[in-house]
């Protein structure tokens, strides 16, 4: 029978111990690392769904800024209208390159990007075309090209692509709030989880010192072992605040560009309800002075002033049209969806009745047949089908 230093024996289970706890510390620490960096990249996508608005946004304004300075010059001759088109003309280009490279993860919006680059190179060939056919042909050749409605149509179709791009990027930008909302609780979860098992490790080092080694040793080892422990510790906690701080400081940042998108977009709402209801007045004033001047003096001014008054008197009419559908979209934009129970019969009845005038002016005939019941907005499916019957009629 042979004794064993008690230091000897014990060594191998104090050794086991401790490697067993640096393990699930540097385990921990790698899982925290990886939830980190995950974090990291769910902020960036947030913040590249920004980038890809502020893009559409830039995009659609250099167009319009470009047809402004068309439909400009084609009406006054002047070429000082042009230079707002000519400004724009680099831009545009750039924009779309722009989304190119940050759509390129995205086949959903690639497709959308390539429609709207289609469109784009559409709408400047027609506004190319349009100015050049002034500049040759004189205001009566333009005005017939503005008549024909084909550079409304290309733009009403760009925005169109464009709001859904939009729609899309929100709908992607709510899902990695989420996301990152979930990566946060983990990274959250895994910091606490760490405090746990290095508090569990540094209770298990303790006692398997203060058991198996001789109190001397165990006293000085068990001091380098806890200092080198709080060390860790400090330094886990130190990490934690910061990736906290970091987090904070990536959801206030997204907040804010949430909310100024949210009110750049109402203020963009009521700017379109006021600018439209305001301008009914002047623009009715312009109808009844173009029409009296067309019934008075038609024949009497000569072939060329009659066609002049009646490129007046249809622009006008054009206009009044498209201000009262911004003023019809603006306040669908601006109420809130009340949904009920509606017969379509109903509400096709009552479109009859409200554009009863305009059914017997123009000889039309409406019929409806089987028509389902439904649950939606009363007041805007009254709209929709107003809008049919009008555009029919």
């Amino acid at each position: 029978m042979s004794l064993r230093s008690p230091a000897r024996t014990n060594a191998p289970r104090l050794s086991i111990g401790l490697a067993l706890a640096l393990s699930a510390i540097g385990l921990l620490t790698v899982i925290s690392l990886r939830l980190d960096g995950d974090l990291q990249r769910r902020s960036d996508l947030l913040t590249h769904t920004a980038v890809v608005e502020g893009n559409l946004a830039r995009m659609e304004s250099e167009l319009l800024a470009a047809e402004t300075g068309q439909r400009g010059f084609l009406l006054t001759g002047d070429s000082s209208y042009l230079d707002s088109y000519h400004a724009a003309l680099p831009s545009i280009p750039r924009e779309l390159a722009a989304l190119q490279d940050l759509l390129a993860q995205s086949p959903a919006q690639q497709q959308r990007l390539l429609t709207v680059q289609q469109l784009v190179q559409a709408k400047m060939t027609e506004l190319h075309e349009s100015i050049g056919l002034r500049g040759q042909r004189g205001e009566s050749a333009a005005t017939a090209v503005m008549t024909h409605g084909r550079g409304r149509r290309l733009m009403e179709a760009l925005r169109g692509e464009l709001s859904d791009m939009r729609v899309a990027e929100g709908a992607q930008l709510q899902e990695r709030l989420l996301l990152r909302k979930g990566a946060a609780v983990a990274s959250r979860n895994s910091l606490i989880l760490e405090s746990g098992i290095l508090a569990l490790a540094l209770l298990l080092t303790v006692l398997v010192y203060r058991s198996q080694v001789t109190q001397a040793r165990a006293e000085a080892e068990l001091d380098r072992v806890i200092s080198e422990l709080r060390a860790a510790e400090a330094e886990l906690r130190s990490h934690a605040r910061s990736l906290e701080q970091n987090v904070a400081e990536r959801t206030r940042l997204l907040e804010t560009r949430a909310s100024e998108l949210a009110r750049s977009n109402e203020e963009l709402e009521r700017f379109a309800y006021v600018a439209s209801h305001d301008l009914q007045e002047p623009l009715r004033m312009v109808t009844n002075f173009t029409q009296l001047l067309q019934h008075r003096y038609r024949g009497k001014l000569g072939t060329d002033a009659d066609d002049f008054i009646e490129y007046a008197v249809t622009g006008v009419e054009r206009m009044h049209a498209l201000i009262k559908d911004l003023l019809t979209y603006s306040r669908a934009r601006t109420r809130p969806l009340e949904p009920e129970t509606v017969d379509l019969r109903s509400v096709v009845r009552e479109a009859d009745r409200v554009l009863q005038l305009s059914i017997t002016e123009s000889g039309a005939e409406v019929t409806c047949d089987w028509m389902p019941t439904v649950r939606v907005d009363a007041t805007q499916m009254a709209q929709v089908f107003q809008n049919l019957l009008s555009n029919a009629i």
